[in-house]
């Protein structure tokens, strides 16, 4: 039982560290915008069960 724990456990450590070079070489290439005929997203968010935010659009230009 303790080694499929382990397993899992290094799984899940594998996939955030994947996840944080992905997102943190997204935020190196490109500047995120929003779309050209919109404005920047409502702070307040949605409620609901949870609090979200609202859905808006957002364009990604690539850094010189």
């Amino acid at each position: 039982m303790f080694h499929s724990f382990m397993i899992t456990c290094t799984f899940f450590l594998s996939v955030q560290v994947e996840l944080f070079l992905f997102l943190s070489w997204m935020l190196h290439k490109f500047i995120f915008l929003p779309s050209k005929e919109g404005s920047l997203p409502d702070l307040k968010g949605v409620d609901g069960f949870t609090r979200y935010p609202a859905p808006y659009q957002i364009r990604a230009e690539k850094r010189n």
